[in-house]
């Protein structure tokens, strides 16, 4: 019986460890979940509003190149009409300044598309994250319906086994109660064969007794 409760003691200490296991380990991959999710949301927001402003700036220099070789068309047309001008140097400085202009629109421009380019790199490098993001809960989605199915076996195994150990204990309560019946028995016959064994040695002295008292008138005779 102690052997028994102990083993019982032990089975609910595996369950409650089990259970408490369950409930720490799924609470961490939620928070890791949100963690994770929420990292991704806020590195996305972030590359979206870096790209609407490139895109800002894109358009804002495009604006500015259109307006740049509307003023270059314009400055050329001057320098045609103004070619016995004295004016033709200072229309030739301004075009070169406009040119100038240009080309460092013409980089600026080059520079917004390279990181343009970049942000998309990270934009599909993050929704690669979130692939392998849905693919990691989904791993650890089937591992805690694993866990949940292997905690639901083992409930039933301590079911089965609460139930052997409670017919054993029944087998040795009637086994018990058995042994008191036949110890009662035996002290019961024991008890007789004292009985037996008193009247025995009473008839054996009463025997004696007679068989002295007859030699003793056989003697005589």
């Amino acid at each position: 019986q102690l052997l028994f409760s102990h083993e019982e003691e032990l089975t609910n200490l595996r369950e409650e460890l089990q259970r408490e296991n369950f409930l720490n380990t799924e609470n961490l991959l939620n928070e890791a979940a949100v963690r994770h999710q929420k990292a991704l949301d806020e590195l996305r927001v972030s590359y979206a509003e870096q790209l609407g402003l490139l895109q800002t700036e894109k358009a804002a220099f495009a604006m500015e190149r259109d307006e740049l070789l509307n003023q270059i068309l314009g400055l050329k047309e001057d320098l045609k009409l103004a070619l016995q001008n004295s004016r033709a140097d200072e229309l030739v400085l301004q075009l070169h300044e406009v040119q100038t202009e240009l080309e460092e629109l013409r980089k600026g421009a080059q520079e917004q598309a390279k990181m343009q380019n970049e942000i998309q790199s990270l934009l599909k490098k993050t929704e690669v994250l979130e692939n392998q993001t849905k693919d990691k809960e989904h791993y650890w989605e089937e591992k805690l319906k694993e866990r949940e199915v292997e905690r639901e076996t083992l409930i039933e195994s301590n079911n089965a086994l609460k139930e052997e150990i409670e017919s054993k204990n029944l087998k040795i309560e009637t086994v018990t109660a058995g042994n008191n019946h036949i110890q009662q028995q035996v002290a019961e016959l024991h008890e007789k064969i004292e009985k037996q064994r008193t009247t025995f040695s009473f008839a054996e002295k009463n025997f004696e007794v007679n068989y002295q008292e007859l030699k003793e008138e056989y003697t005589c005779l």
